[in-house]
């Protein structure tokens, strides 16, 4: 199967990681819809079921030849926190819970981020033209995937004229506080 970005040279004058950066970097919706379908037409067209179904098969060979039952369990296993009753299972139906507690906020969030996007100048047109509803286009989310939302913020951040909240650096210092009196009552 090729690579990437042996499949986009022919259909883009773009590396994968200059793709992303427009993405990143452009607040052009047009643009934005531009690269972000032409990555997945082209990526859809060549990478076929056939193919996609050929790998799997091969991922899930390699996680049986290293003892578990298929890819998705060997995937789950870096979860793993050493206890003696882990599964992925068990893993799984934790996720399933956590997932249902915080999707009253997520729709919310969803909902919230949506209704911003529609104020914007940049995108209210096409949010009517293109009769979204309660969908986000992916392609505005600042990666091909939609997977973060960060570069939304400047557009739907409530409080404009503040600074983000960056706990980071919070967490770790509680952390490390916290790891370090572990050791001191170790010795």
């Amino acid at each position: 199967m090729p690579t990437i970005f042996e499949i986009l040279k022919d259909v883009l004058p773009y590396h994968f990681s200059e793709i992303e950066d427009k993405l990143v970097k452009s607040k052009d919706y047009d643009e934005l819809a531009y690269y972000w379908t032409a990555w997945h037409d082209k990526m859809g067209s060549d990478v076929t079921s056939t193919h996609y179904s050929e790998f799997i098969a091969l991922q899930n060979k390699m996680a049986k030849a290293n003892g578990f039952n298929d890819m998705s369990e060997l995937m789950l296993e870096q979860y793993n926190d050493g206890e003696p009753d882990w599964s992925s299972d068990k893993f799984k139906g934790e996720m399933e819970s956590i997932w249902k507690s915080l999707e009253p906020y997520y729709r919310k969030l969803h909902a919230y981020v949506g209704l911003q996007l529609k104020k914007n100048p940049s995108y209210a047109a096409k949010f009517t033209e293109e009769g979204f509803g309660d969908f986000l286009p992916a392609h505005i989310f600042g990666n091909m995937w939609a997977q973060e939302w960060g570069e939304l913020d400047g557009t739907t951040k409530p409080f404009s004229n503040t600074s983000s909240l960056d706990v980071t650096s919070a967490l770790i210092k509680k952390v490390l506080d916290k790891e370090s009196k572990n050791c001191e009552g170790f010795y």
